[in-house]
């Protein structure tokens, strides 16, 4: 299995479990039905996701693309200055003119999603599988990996310093990632948005060579 093979394997795990934990991102409970804001919460959680997964493996137009649609989303109007911030952000990755910038940018994606979730006193239920998958082989490293950056995306999507450190145990057992673990776990507050940025780019810089 190569490692395109692996992630693409990965986030189809991941989409098909994603909809039905995605329905308590605005408090309800898994399984009921969806209101409007949950509905928006759904939608722009999956362009958080097709942003990063693009980004991871290089491929730049299809993260672009992902954040276009992002950034012309409605956002409930409560939160019309966060939305805004949002949207921001997302037109930074648009504007991109290299991988590096563009996981930087979506680093402060994911952070506002998170800071407005604090504000507002929400805890999205948005977790991806509980354990890292294991094994020794390149294509289950790699898996590892994606499953590390998925569980970063979820502590600051959630503010959730369980996850994010779950997500810097997970690196660190890639010898590759080592000096990125080391940065996950020293990174606080703003800083972790900058810190995702680094990952991303240099999983892409792998990917890519």
């Amino acid at each position: 299995m190569t490692c395109r093979e692996a992630f693409g394997r990965f986030a189809l795990i991941g989409a098909l479990v994603l909809a039905p934990v995605l329905a308590s991102c605005a408090g309800g409970p898994a399984g009921t039905e969806l209101g409007p804001t949950e509905g928006q919460m759904i939608g722009h959680f999956g362009r958080f996701s097709e942003i990063q997964s693009s980004l991871v493996m290089g491929d730049l137009p299809a993260a672009q693309a992902a954040a276009q649609s992002l950034s012309g989303r409605d956002f409930p109007p409560t939160r019309g200055a966060w939305g805004d911030a949002l949207k921001s952000a997302a037109h930074d990755v648009v504007r991109a003119t290299d991988i590096e910038t563009a996981a930087q940018a979506s680093g402060v994606v994911v952070q506002t999603c998170g800071s407005c979730h604090a504000e507002v006193g929400v805890t999205p239920n948005v977790r991806f599988a509980p354990g890292a998958p294991r094994g020794d082989s390149r294509a289950e490293h790699m898996a590892r990996d994606m499953w590390a950056v998925d569980q970063l995306m979820d502590g600051m999507v959630g503010n959730d310093n369980e996850f994010w450190m779950n997500g810097a145990g997970a690196l660190a057992d890639d010898e590759h990632m080592a000096d990125m673990a080391a940065q996950v776990m020293a990174a606080e507050g703003e800083q972790r948005a900058i810190v995702y940025g680094r990952v991303i780019a240099a999983c892409a810089d792998c990917h890519t060579r």
